[in-house]
Parts: structure tokens; C-alpha cells; sequence
């Protein structure tokens, strides 16, 4: 059908598949075919990231003819690791795995990986409640990533400044950070971080008082947020649906948002995270606390039994109206 990105995504993922199962000339060859269709597009952030699976399909290969534990650990793998800590709320894993990975490795500067290592650190050191490490932490990417020129690197930075701004209470700077972050991802026609931009502006707004305005930027972010699954779609998710939870609060629905934010914390990313704690779960558990107990147990029974997807659904479906 001459679809030159899907072309390239199917690609990159044949080319991740055959890095973990240890063919490195396979991987090799459908990365570099991808990463041809990546830059004539134009996308820096597909270019990055399939330069660095390029990377690990190199150390790959190159690993097998070494003694176990010679061979440096690379970009992709290691992080990869780290992504599953993270997804799975382990936060101090990650920070460990990521100690552990700038220890042992030789970090290549050409793809600017050292930017990349940071910016996880601190959005782990985020979900463990080290705002200000964090914000100190991406602000070091962000000076680094001006200077280059590189966009999405400064588009990311504006989105994890809001999120420790947000959870410090500090929404000016919050809206700051997401006006630029939501400028950069309509330039680069990033979807996924655009909706991920609109759900936080929705916070900024509730904290002013403008709660249809909110419910506007949240019905916004759910028509803009591309239709793919992946880490990014999956914070996406969560934050409407906490940003959600807190409406009805607003609204006077307790039940529906101790309801909702129950399905959003059955997972442990967020179960776990400090993060996720100052931006909706304290207000919701002083929601619940309001309820009697059982109708408060049987909301949350609801909530975490219901499923994401149908959620969401239906939560679009409600905003349209």
C-alpha cells in the first residue's frame, strides 16, 4: 500500500524480535531498512530509538564469540530492563538497574544516550518522590538538548517538568512547560505526547477553577492520543483516567471517581508511586473516606474488576457530549 511508516514499524519490530532472539544480522538489517524510512520521513524520534536497537543488535552479535560478562551492556537491552522495573512499579530496581548500567557501560555520545539514561532517571526518581532531583536532572537534558537542536528531546523535557511542577503544586510553571511541550508536539505531529500534554493541562485547569475547560482540554486529549499501545499510550491512559477521577470528585460523583481511580491503581505503576499519590490518590482516598465503607469497598471492587479499554471508550463517549 506504499505506507512508508507503517512499513518502518513493522520493520523495527521485526528488528526487536529477532535482537532478543539473538540474530544479530536479521535485526541488523531490518533496523538499517527502517531507520532509511525513519529519516526520509523526517522522524527524530524514530530515528533515535532505531539507532539504539541498531546498537544492541551490534552487541548481540558481537556477544557471542566473548566470555559471559566481557561484553559491554548496550543502549536498548539495558534499558529495556529498566522500562519493565518501571512498568511493573519497581522503582528502586530501576534506579539500581540504571546505577549498574553507568557503571558497566560506555555510553555513546554520538546518539546522545546520556541524555536518554537521565531523562529515565528521573522520571523513576519522580515516581519515588525526588521532584527536586528530578527537576534539577531533566533541566541538565533539556540545556543539552536546546543547544542540539533536538526537539523531541526538548518536548519530553517540558512534559516530565510539568509532571514534578504538577506535583509540587506549582501550576504556573506547570502550564509553562505544557504550552511548549504542546506547541512542539503538534510541530512534530506527535499524537501519543500531545494527549499526554492536553490530559496534565487538565490538572492546571481544575486547579484554577475552570473545571469546563478542563473537561474540554480532557476530551481533547482523547481525540488526539494515537491508537497504538506502548509504555507512552499506557501513562497516557492513566493520567486521564485519574484526571477523570478527580472531575467527578469535583462534580460530586464520589462514587464513580473512587470507582474509576480503582481501576487506574490496580496497576502497580501506579499503585506504587509517589507520583501518582500527589497527583490524584490522596484526594481520592479522602473521597472514598467520605463514603460509608462498604459503598466505598464495593466502588473500588467495581473499579478494579472493570476493564481500561471499555473505560476509556466510554469516557470518550461521555466528554463528546
Amino acid at each position: 500500500m506504499n505506507d512508508s511508516w507503517g512499513t518502518s514499524s513493522v520493520l523495527e519490530a521485526l528488528g526487536r524480535i529477532a535482537t532478543f532472539s539473538g540474530e544479530g544480522d536479521a535485526a541488523r538489517h531490518a533496523f538499517e531498512e527502517s531507520l532509511v524510512l525513519r529519516q526520509a520521513q523526517g522522524d527524530d524520534q524514530g530515528s533515535y530509538r532505531v539507532l539504539s536497537l541498531n546498537l544492541a543488535a551490534a552487541a548481540y552479535q558481537d556477544r557471542a564469540g566473548r566470555e559471559r560478562g566481557e561484553s559491554p551492556v548496550m543502549l536498548a537491552p539495558a534499558l529495556h530492563e529498566v522500562g519493565l522495573a518501571i512498568g511493573a512499579g519497581q522503582f528502586a530496581r530501576a534506579e539500581s538497574l540504571l546505577a549498574q548500567y553507568e557503571a558497566t557501560s560506555e555510553m555513546p555520545s554520538a546518539l546522545g544516550s546520556e541524555n536518554l539514561v537521565t531523562l529515565v532517571r528521573a522520571f523513576n526518581q519522580m515516581h519515588l518522590g525526588h521532584y527536586e532531583r528530578a527537576h534539577k536532572q531533566t533541566m541538565a537534558c533539556l540545556a543539552r538538548f536546546r543547544e542540539t537542536g533536538y526537539r523531541w528531546g526538548v518536548e519530553r523535557c517540558c512534559c516530565y517538568l510539568a509532571f514534578a511542577a504538577l506535583a509540587t503544586g506549582t501550576y504556573d510553571e506547570a502550564q509553562h512547560w505544557l504550552q511548549e511541550a504542546i506547541g512542539l508536539c503538534r510541530e512534530l505531529r506527535q499524537r501519543g505526547h500531545l494527549g499526554q500534554a492536553l490530559a496534565l493541562m487538565v490538572l492546571v485547569a481544575r486547579a484554577s477553577g475552570h473545571l469546563p475547560q478542563a473537561r474540554q482540554h480532557l476530551g481533547e486529549a482523547l481525540r488526539a492520543a494515537a491508537p497504538v499501545h506502548d509504555y507512552e499510550t499506557f501513562m497516557f491512559q492513566m493520567i486521564v483516567v485519574s484526571a477523570m477521577a478527580l472531575l467527578l470528585a469535583d462534580e460530586g460523583q464520589l462514587e464513580r471517581a473512587v470507582e474509576l481511580y480503582a481501576l487506574a491503581s490496580r496497576y502497580p505503576l501506579m499503585a506504587n508511586s509517589r507520583l501518582a499519590e500527589d497527583l490524584a490518590g490522596r484526594e481520592i482516598a479522602a473521597v472514598a473516606a467520605r463514603l460509608p465503607v462498604d459503598v466505598a469497598a464495593a466502588a473500588e471492587a467495581r473499579g478494579r474488576s472493570r476493564d481500561l479499554e471499555a473505560a476509556l471508550a466510554g469516557l470518550a463517549a461521555e466528554l463528546e457530549v
